[in-house]
């Protein structure tokens, strides 16, 4: 075929691919939603996702802002648990609100590729458009379904991008600077750790606009846009000294440790393949534009798209930095959710530069070859890591919630480590033990010795442990009593020892793979069960 042919041919078969792209990424969200089998869906989320569905079905149900519907807390990123209330003012049974908030990502991914494809198109070219709305469909999507904040803030980040051209063409404009600035405080509250958002802005601006004149031009602007973001930031932030009494929300001061350096493996052991690909690519943009930095003409603006990667690159290398020096544990890989759209507009800069390329002007099949590669590529590996994904404990876990909710009393209070699945599906109230989504107090009993005293005092009933683990005689059954050692990660202490024994076990799951070897769940009555001033009323899954 001719190249005059490929020429005219490529424009709306791209636009007619991009759509084909777009309808089988819904189809495929939709089956994991509906999916016969609900136990996949189940595992399609991460515990910690669970947090935020029970603590919005308690707000939904007038509980306040509460998990275990006895303390309140702050151990969550506000805006998305603000989007999953409409979903638990339906009050539906909690299998099926989980499959609605499954469609809910689904539909605001769908709408970040549609905009990120439009945005494309107009600063590239429709080919150019389609090759990046693959990459994000194959390689940000997949990872940014399993029930934490990664689909809206995705979803925020594409909106601020595309936004921010309007911004650039015309910095004088005030509407767009607002736009900017909203956009921007939305995706702190989304995300609270992007704080390193604004920071890289300022940062780039500066050194991508070297000429004082240009600066002075977007001054104006930057003012605008600070302004809009901290309107919708710092309520919230005020809101938490408030009424928690620091600005950090209990589930990020448990796990830092700034400004004290305390550098691990842990935070890098999340890291995906893809994930480390997008911090080499952005690492390679940073220092590809400082090297341009002499070679800019005084007074000339850098295109947008330079900026804007720029900004995202810094962005990534900031978040990522702190969270190695600072993050001492529970680090998992939705920390790195826009990681991989980083790279996506990092390569599609490289894309609209090989579509220019005398090779791909003379072979223009080439380009559409190379897209099936990609597409086959990407569901290959989503299938692999489908098939070898770890969580059967999830399912472990989801399954003794189902047996808890129907053979315990409704005000039955329970104590947990890694508590989302079980708080959930169990409706019942479950103090996590991890203390992401307890209070400050509760890290303050734990290192003055009084663990016991806290449980009691809180009218704990069972304690539940999802995996025994260094305990051989208590995964088989044949011990007498066991010590529930549970750390402030606040202050790396432990606690007085909890004591379980074999003749108080009310539930013991099947042995079950877990790490290297085989481990139980198992729910123990709590020996020392106090009276807590007020019980449920009664299931918490069911109105009024």
């Amino acid at each position: 075929m001719s190249r005059a042919f490929f020429q005219a041919f490529d424009p709306p078969a791209a636009r007619i691919a991009a759509a084909v792209s777009l309808a089988a990424m819904l189809v495929w969200c939709a089956s994991v939603a509906l999916q016969s089998d609900f136990s996949q869906v189940v595992r399609a989320n991460t515990d910690d996702a669970f947090y935020y569905f029970t603590a919005a079905r308690n707000l939904a149900a007038g509980h306040g802002l509460t998990v275990d519907g006895i303390h309140p807390t702050n151990g969550f990123h506000p805006l998305w648990l603000l989007l999953l209330l409409p979903v638990f003012l339906g009050h539906l049974p909690p299998d099926a609100s989980l499959r609605a908030v499954t469609l809910l990502q689904g539909v605001l991914l769908a709408v970040g590729a549609i905009v990120l494809y439009r945005v494309h198109q107009r600063m590239f070219s429709a080919r150019t458009a389609l090759a990046s709305t693959l990459l994000f469909l194959l390689f940000v999507v997949p990872s940014s379904m399993a029930g934490m904040e990664s689909a809206l803030l995705v979803l925020l980040l594409v909106l601020l991008y595309a936004a921010g051209a309007a911004l650039y063409q015309q910095p004088q404009q005030r509407r767009p600077a607002v736009l900017v600035g909203v956009l921007l405080g939305l995706v702190l509250l989304a995300r609270l750790d992007l704080v390193f958002l604004p920071l890289a802005l300022a940062l780039a601006i500066m050194l991508k606009l070297p000429d004082r004149q240009t600066r002075l031009t977007f001054a104006p602007a930057a003012v605008r846009v600070a302004a809009s973001a901290a309107v919708v930031v710092l309520p919230y932030l005020l809101f938490n000294v408030i009424e928690f009494g620091a600005v950090m929300p209990i589930s990020g001061a448990v796990k830092s440790t700034f400004p004290s350096l305390t550098p691990t493996h842990g935070p890098l052991g999340a890291l995906s393949a893809k994930d480390f690909v997008a911090v080499g690519l952005a690492v390679g943009w940073l220092i590809c534009s400082l090297l341009r930095l002499r070679a800019r003409v005084a007074g000339a603006v850098a295109p947008y798209r330079g900026v804007a990667i720029t900004v995202m690159a810094l962005t990534l290398v900031l978040h990522l930095a702190y969270t190695v020096l600072f993050m001492k544990w529970g680090v998992f890989f939705w920390y790195y959710a826009f990681y991989p759209l980083v790279a996506v507009l990092i390569l599609a800069v490289g894309i609209q530069a090989i579509l220019q390329s005398t090779l791909l002007q003379t072979h223009p099949l080439l380009y559409w070859l190379g897209l099936g590669v990609l597409i086959v590529f990407g569901i290959t590996r989503h299938v692999h890591q489908a098939r070898n994904s770890h969580g059967e404990w999830q399912l472990v876990t989801y399954e003794a919630a189902r047996w808890v909710r129907e053979h315990t009393d409704a005000g039955a209070i329970f104590g947990m480590t890694d508590s989302g699945v079980f708080s959930y599906f169990s409706c019942r109230r479950v103090i996590n033990l991890d203390g992401i989504v307890n209070t400050m107090d509760f890290q303050r009993q734990i290192a003055a010795g009084r663990v016991n005293d806290y449980l009691g005092a809180n009218g704990v009933d069972y304690l539940v442990q999802h995996a025994v683990l260094g305990h051989e005689d208590v995964v088989r059954g044949d011990y007498t009593s066991m010590p529930i050692r549970i750390l402030s990660h606040r202050f790396d202490v432990i606690g007085d020892p909890v004591m379980v024994y074999r003749k108080d076990e009310l539930y013991r799951s099947l042995p079950y793979s877990h790490g290297t070897g085989d481990t139980v769940l198992v729910i123990w009555r709590y020996a020392q069960a106090g009276a807590p001033a007020a019980r449920a009323a009664g299931d918490l899954c069911q109105r009024g």
